[in-house]
């Protein structure tokens, strides 16, 4: 879903009208009916209370379902991360971060 579905169908699950979200928000009415139509994105200060005012997360609002999913293993390991002492997360942070840059400097060696 576009960030203009997502207007819609959130504001729709919430039974508000446009009018009401934009009193929410602290908008007008047009510029609301422009980001539900798809002729502008919200600036950046109207995105959590656009969010707050539907119910949804600004993940929910700014970002496609497959951009915010995660597998279920992967769900399963930073769940267990976030339970480990600070110090032990900052350690797994540096490891990942460097994991990752590794495999993208590969694919880099391997495209050319």
């Amino acid at each position: 879903m576009n960030i203009p579905q997502t207007l819609r169908t959130a504001r729709k699950n919430r039974g508000l009208t446009q009018r009401e979200v934009a009193e929410l928000v602290g908008v007008s009415i047009e510029a609301y009916k422009g980001w539900e139509g798809g002729r502008h994105h919200p600036r950046s200060e109207n995105v959590a209370p656009l969010a707050q005012a539907l119910g949804i997360s600004t993940d929910e609002l700014m970002m496609e379902a497959q951009q915010r999913s995660i597998s279920e293993d992967l769900r399963a390991l930073f769940n267990a991360a976030d339970k480990l002492p600070d110090d032990k997360k900052r350690q797994l942070r540096t490891a990942i971060k460097g994991m990752l840059l590794a495999i993208s400097q590969e694919q880099l060696d391997e495209g050319e």
